[in-house]
């Protein structure tokens, strides 16, 4: 996940922090290693021309969902994609075929941050699919990711981390990110008021997760963070004063239908 302040502009990047001059907090916090069998869509991508590591999601046995600003200027012989395995592992990853990245993705606001990747062949493990029903603030959801372990770390997590987040309402989200909407037609989702538990760095392209009478479906993308400009510097990611972003899958069903040929009951 990116991280901004409210009194600075946005970064481009997957992996760079820009509150204060260290990458902070960077990984899952307050999470626990996750079971790859709950888990088989997950999806690892390295970017080599970014030098960086994102996530993402299997929706069908060749289509990968991802961030767009993960993938954003990058061919396919840059990039390495692995999925369905907990164990971070940058050199088992293949080349994929093709990246699609939203014709309306914003570099500077992160608007329409959402991109697909078409796998080489098939990838023979089970894709999620994707929640179109309503969302409500204070409800239960969830985040997996690779992101990195500590502070001052370089180094990823070497297996998958999963964590419990909470949807928060448009005016909590407000107090930090004061143009945020949360009208029903908005096209991402907010998350906060879990202190110490967050995505952070590395994150970012990762499935947001709601499971619902036992089926667990992707309603966001791991896109960015915000951090309040009254906010602890060494608090990036796992404040009270800091929010995540993700862009809502379902607002982009039309894009994700016209991208790869699928039809809405292949994809929900």
């Amino acid at each position: 996940m990116i991280l901004i302040s409210t009194a600075i502009a946005l970064l481009s990047g997957p992996l760079p922090f820009v509150e204060g001059a260290s990458i902070g907090g960077a990984r899952i916090y307050g999470g626990a290693r996750a079971d790859i069998s709950s888990y088989p869509f997950a999806t690892q991508l390295d970017n080599k021309k970014m030098g960086s590591l994102c996530g993402g999601s299997l929706i069908n046995e060749m289509w990968v969902l991802t961030a767009a600003h993960c993938v954003h200027e990058t061919e396919p012989n840059q990039l390495k994609v692995l999925v369905g395995s907990a164990a971070y592992n940058p050199d088992k990853g293949k080349n994929p075929e093709k990246i699609i990245v939203h014709q309306d993705y914003n570099t500077d606001t992160h608007e329409n941050d959402i991109a697909l990747i078409k796998l080489s062949e098939g990838s023979g493990l089970s894709p999620v699919k994707i929640d179109t029903g309503d969302i409500q603030s204070d409800e239960s959801v969830a985040a997996i990711g690779w992101g990195f372990y500590e502070a001052d770390s370089s180094t990823p997590s070497s297996e998958l981390q999963e964590v419990e987040l909470k949807i928060i309402s448009a005016s909590d989200c407000r107090k930090i990110k004061s143009d945020f909407q949360l009208d029903g037609n908005t096209s991402q989702i907010c998350t906060g008021n879990t202190l110490g538990k967050d995505t952070c760095a590395g994150d970012s392209g990762g499935p947001l997760l709601r499971t619902t009478d036992g089926v667990t479906r992707i309603l966001g993308v791991t896109s960015y963070g915000v951090l309040s400009s009254q906010g602890d510097n060494a608090q990036f990611c796992n404040g009270q004063e800091s929010i995540g972003i993700y862009t809502r899958v379902a607002k982009y069903l039309e894009f994700i239908k016209s991208s790869t040929g699928l039809a809405t009951e292949d994809l929900t």
